[in-house]
Order: structure tokens, then C-alpha cells, then sequence
């Protein structure tokens, strides 16, 4: 660009100055889904063009709605979420815009676009990989990946929906000797919605590991549940090694326990009139999702001796 031109671009931004305004634009948080590219979008509302005299900044965040959509395993791993921010610089509608972005691309201006978490769960982390990116103004998109890592604690309630929000800010760029603005700049959130999954954790804990029987009597055993859990949980009860003949065994099939609490169950044991000796028998413990069956946890199994001493 020649002096001259220089020049006229000076002169008619003088001009127009006066009534510009300085501030960023307000970012407005439009979310939404697209089936086609699977992933959700956030628009500023500094893309909507107004009848401004100078360029203003714009931001879209795009990432894979499979990364927040399917539930976080409670104390698992971070998860990765690649963020896609995409910078496009918005002319006014008048024609300084243009000469002033001709400017920028001939003195290759750049803005910072920073980044930082805001509000989360207090039962979840997050993280940005980058919170300073720069982006040249070309008048195209210009197109950066970050990674956005969230983990859930083991006691984040199941199914609960978390947030997390992402704060994006653009500085006003402005012109020689930081006189005059040339583009505006953007401040926005973007929000990221997750769930935490379902933790089946239970601890089981019999009053003993052997139990004193005399032959044709009831003899009981209390044992102890707790939910350790992150939801209301179904302990499934089942005799997996029984005992032979004639015995009678009896436990309660199944007990529905609160998030930590416990309860206690009984396991009572008649054995034959002729009984002498020693037996033993297997339970299994399983924990459901009390709302949803689908959801289980692996069995805990405990073994009790049966003692019969003449």
C-alpha cells in the first residue's frame, strides 16, 4: 500500500471515530446440534452484522457432541474434547472497513483470542491444553484446535447435568500509536453440557465369616451393606453355592440402599436334625441402578462356614 492510500485511509477513519465505539461486542450463546457433522455450535452475536463503521471480531466454537453426550465414568480418566474456535473478522458496512482490513493484512495484524474456565461442579475438573491463541486478520476464517479435558469425581452424582463454560475474549485491536480502534473486539461463553455415569460401589461385610449351628434350629447371621455408589442402589442377593440335603436357607432376595448409606440384612440356616460337622455356602451381592436395571456393577461374593460342634 502506497503513502497515498495510506493516507486515505487515515483521513476517512478520522472521519468516522468520533461516533465508533471503543467496547467489545457482547458474545450472545446460541447452542445447538447439526446431525450431519454430529457436533454442536456456539454463535456470537457479534457475527450479525449491524450497521457499524468498523470490522468487529467474531468467534464460533465447534466440537464432536459424542465427547459430552455419553456419560463421564466417576473417577475415571480426563476426557478429551477437541474445541474448534474459529476467528473471522466482520466488516461494518461502510468502506473504511474494507481499506482498514486491507491495513491489517499488509502490516499482518493478529488478535489474542484468551481463553479461561469458568463456573464448574464442585465435583468435576477441566482444563484447557492452550488459553492464548493468535489469529490473523484476513477477513477469512481462521481455524485453531484446543483440547478440553473434564473428569468427574468418584461421588459426582449419577446423571446429574454438569456444565462446564468456556470464556472467550477478544481485545480491541487498534490502530498506529493505539489511537484510534480498527476492529472491535468479542466477549462470549461458550457452554459445554456433560453427565456423569453410574458407580456401582458397595461394600459388604458379614457379622462373621463362620456361623455356630445345632442341628433342627434357626441360627442367623447379620450382614452389612453400604453404598459407596454415586446413586441409589439395588443389591441383588443370591445363594450361588448352596447347601446339600435337607438344609434350609433363607435370605432376603434383594435391598435397595441410598447413596452412603447402609443396611442390614439377615441370612438364617437350619440345619438337618442329623448334622455333624462342617459346611459352607456362597452369596453374591450385585448392585443395580435402582432406576434403571440396565446398569449393574460386578458381584461381590462372600463365603460362610457352617459349624456344627456335638
Amino acid at each position: 500500500m502506497n503513502r497515498t492510500k495510506c493516507a486515505a485511509v487515515l483521513i476517512l477513519f478520522l472521519i468516522g471515530a468520533s461516533v465508533i465505539p471503543t467496547t467489545a461486542q457482547k458474545g450472545l450463546t446460541v447452542s445447538s446440534c447439526s446431525s450431519m457433522r454430529n457436533s454442536a455450535t456456539v454463535l456470537s452475536s457479534s457475527a450479525i452484522l449491524w450497521d457499524g463503521f468498523i470490522p468487529q471480531s467474531s468467534l464460533y466454537f465447534t466440537w464432536d457432541a459424542n465427547g459430552t453426550q455419553h456419560p463421564l465414568p466417576p473417577g475415571g480418566p480426563p476426557r478429551n474434547v477437541n474445541l474448534t474456535i474459529s476467528y473471522l473478522t466482520v466488516l461494518g458496512s461502510l468502506y473504511i472497513g474494507k481499506l482498514i482490513l486491507l491495513y491489517c493484512r499488509a502490516t499482518q495484524q493478529s488478535v489474542t483470542v484468551t481463553l479461561e474456565i469458568g463456573e464448574i461442579p464442585t465435583w468435576c475438573t477441566a482444563s484447557l491444553s492452550e488459553t492464548q491463541l493468535q489469529f490473523p486478520i484476513t477477513g477469512n476464517i481462521e481455524e485453531q484446535t484446543v483440547t478440553l479435558a473434564v473428569a468427574v469425581e468418584e461421588h459426582a452424582p449419577a446423571y446429574a447435568l454438569g456444565y462446564v463454560r468456556i470464556h472467550a475474549s477478544v481485545d480491541t485491536l487498534r490502530g498506529p500509536f493505539g489511537l484510534f480502534p480498527f476492529v472491535n473486539g468479542y466477549d462470549g461463553t461458550a457452554t459445554l453440557s456433560f453427565v456423569p455415569g453410574y458407580l456401582p460401589h458397595i461394600i459388604v461385610i458379614p457379622a462373621s465369616n463362620y456361623l455356630n449351628v445345632t442341628p433342627g434350629n434357626t441360627s442367623i447371621l447379620p450382614i452389612t451393606i453400604t453404598n459407596h455408589g454415586n446413586a441409589r442402589t439395588a443389591v441383588k442377593i443370591e445363594i450361588v453355592e448352596g447347601l446339600p440335603g435337607s438344609w434350609i436357607t433363607y435370605i432376603p432376595g434383594q435391598v435397595i440402599i441410598d447413596v452412603n448409606m447402609t443396611e442390614e440384612t439377615v441370612l438364617s440356616v437350619v440345619p438337618p436334625v442329623d448334622f455333624n460337622g462342617t459346611e459352607s455356602l456362597t452369596l453374591s451381592f450385585t448392585p443395580y441402578k435402582a432406576d434403571d436395571y440396565t446398569q449393574h456393577g460386578d458381584p461381590v461374593f462372600v463365603t460362610i462356614e457352617i459349624i456344627c460342634e456335638p
